[in-house]
């Protein structure tokens, strides 16, 4: 079954997303004008890693997301957890 053909036949599709940064990211791209470019001076410890974990669906109006420590199975199923997946939901 497809997302489109889960949407129609009414079946709550889900949309789950996660990021994690630290203080070296870095993006590879960016808009800046060529005459001023844009300098990035990078701290010498990298610091902690945050990763923010999010889903919305197609049924309910809110969103979720939760900040965690590490992307692992535990995490997520707490996560899941805390914002009341129903596990015939489609992700």
């Amino acid at each position: 079954m497809t997302v489109v053909q889960a949407m129609m036949n009414n079946k709550e599709v889900c949309f789950l997303d996660e990021t994690s940064v630290h203080l070296w990211y870095k993006s590879t791209k960016i808009w800046m004008l060529k005459e001023k470019p844009i300098v990035s001076i990078l701290p010498l410890t990298r610091g902690k890693s945050s990763t923010i974990i999010g889903m919305m669906t197609s049924q309910r109006k809110e969103q979720f997301y939760l900040q965690i420590k590490t992307t692992n199975q535990l995490e997520v199923l707490a996560f899941l957890k805390k914002c009341k997946w129903n596990k015939d939901c489609i992700l």
